[in-house]
């Protein structure tokens, strides 16, 4: 028998003292340098209190410049604010097809599913019947809206907005373009309103960064400098203050474990070595950590961007690496590569082999995407 673990105690954390703070998924109780984008938010949403016809909404901007965090805010003031309009939030990667989403929406609205299930359509009717009988609105929020593109499921949207139900609805992506790939039908039914999220300044990553510190770091365990080295990162690759978050906390992991007290400048040096991002002054294009779990991706989509930071490469040398670790078909592969870049995670170009012209699953050149 080793003895790996006799006598080892994890160490109290001396820097680190609430680091959930520093977490994508914290909610602030207080959200800075994004108060006009908020209100618009609240201003869209406030005809549907009134039983009127709402202000669709399409929200866009980088990866980590707080869409998310400012409309989760505002739905969270509006369940305070009135009992008959009900908030539904719904990442579409994690439910992306019509059933997940009417699922996601009946228990949202306080419903349940039977034992035995229903189909697709009795789920929707039941959601419309609710609303009817109880005289409230819904107002649904589709973060991560793309996927329902990829996985060829944005009927649903057209369903929703041609129900005769009272519902809101606002979709959030990265990719300010995608009401143009949408259906005609589609955008015209639902007359989204566009919302774009600028990315910070610098100053206002550093802003952030110093009320993150203060609730999550020990007193004196931080400076300015480091701060700013943390944001400088972030801003260098859209304005991301998730990216910058990410540089802080592992910078003052980093510190602790070096069984130092305070965060020096050398511990982000080192932090942005172990994460993936677009590095600045030359270097390969990398997706940041923070971003890469916020788009559920899966344990095999997260084997395939360890196997892409090394560097590009072609689909049948992915094949041969991704099988050391997984026993998957050529097929399934190409299909976890087609979800990352939809994804906005990877991008496939094509590759020449005379080989393989008229095969289904002709080689593709594959690499992780520059962020804008």
């Amino acid at each position: 028998m080793g003895d790996l673990f006799k006598g080892k105690q994890i160490a109290e954390s001396v820097i680190l003292v609430k680091e959930e703070v520093l977490m994508p998924e914290y909610a602030p109780t207080e959200i800075i340098h994004r108060e006009g984008e908020i209100k618009a938010i609240a201003e869209a949403i406030k005809p549907l209190l009134d039983k009127k016809a709402t202000n669709n909404l399409f929200i866009h901007g980088n990866s980590g410049t707080g869409k998310t965090t400012s409309v989760k805010h505002v739905l969270n003031e509006l369940k305070d604010a009135s009992s008959k309009t009900m908030p539904v939030y719904v990442n579409c990667w994690e439910y992306k097809t019509e059933t997940a989403i009417y699922i996601q929406i009946l228990q949202g609205i306080g419903g349940t599913l039977p034992r035995r299930g229903l189909a697709t359509d009795e789920i929707f009717n039941e959601i419309k019947s609710r609303m009817k009988k109880e005289n409230f609105g819904t107002l649904l929020v589709l973060d991560e809206l793309d996927a329902l593109l990829f996985s060829k499921e944005q009927e649903v949207l057209y369903n929703i907005s041609r129900s005769g139900a009272h519902f809101g609805i606002m979709g959030i992506s990265c990719d300010s373009h995608l009401l143009g790939r949408l259906d005609g039908k589609i955008t015209s039914s639902l007359r989204f309103t566009e919302l774009e999220f600028r990315p910070y300044s610098n100053e206002q990553v550093v802003d952030i960064l110093k009320e993150r510190a203060r609730l999550a770091l020990a007193k004196s365990s931080w400076n300015f400098e480091v701060l700013e080295r943390c944001a400088g990162i972030g801003k260098a690759n859209g304005g991301n203050v998730r990216l910058a978050l990410e540089m802080l906390w592992k910078a003052a992991q980093l510190a602790e474990k070096r069984n130092s007290a305070k965060i020096e400048l050398c511990d982000v040096a080192e932090a942005s070595k172990k994460t993936f991002y677009k590095k600045v002054a030359g270097g390969s294009p990398f997706t940041h950590s923070f971003d890469i779990m916020e788009m559920n991706t899966n344990s095999e989509e997260k084997e395939i961007i360890l196997i892409l930071a090394k560097g590009e490469i072609t689909t049948p040398d992915i094949y041969a690496e991704f099988g050391k670790k997984f026993k998957k078909t050529k097929r399934q592969v190409r299909n976890y590569l087609d979800a990352l870049e939809a994804k906005g995670i990877i991008e496939m170009l094509e590759a020449k082999d005379a080989g393989m012209e008229h095969s289904t699953l002709k080689p593709k050149v594959v690499r992780l995407k520059p962020k804008a």
